[in-house]
């Protein structure tokens, strides 16, 4: 399917419009600099209280996995996705 060249995304936007529900705050810009014990501590720090049970590298894999659901029905429904770097 053609992009729709109006309308881009980066795959780090795609993860912070999800994070919020599994996390009470928006990621830090500098997310994808972050080494896995910098982002497994935020969200340890930041967590939703339903999920506090959850360690954070379950929390951080299911937002991988939602944000990389989302990028493939947008793709199929033609918007440009751009990944982190």
């Amino acid at each position: 399917m053609k992009a729709n060249n109006s309308i881009q995304l980066t795959e780090f936007e795609l993860f912070q419009s999800l994070i919020g529900n599994f996390v009470g705050r928006a990621i830090p810009d500098n997310w994808s600099d972050l080494d896995e014990e910098e982002k497994e501590k935020f969200v340890e720090e930041n967590i939703w209280q339903p999920l506090e049970n959850c360690n954070s590298s379950e929390i951080i894999e299911l937002i991988y996995s939602s944000s990389s659901a989302l990028r493939q029905l947008l793709e199929e429904k033609g918007i440009e996705i751009s990944d982190l770097d």
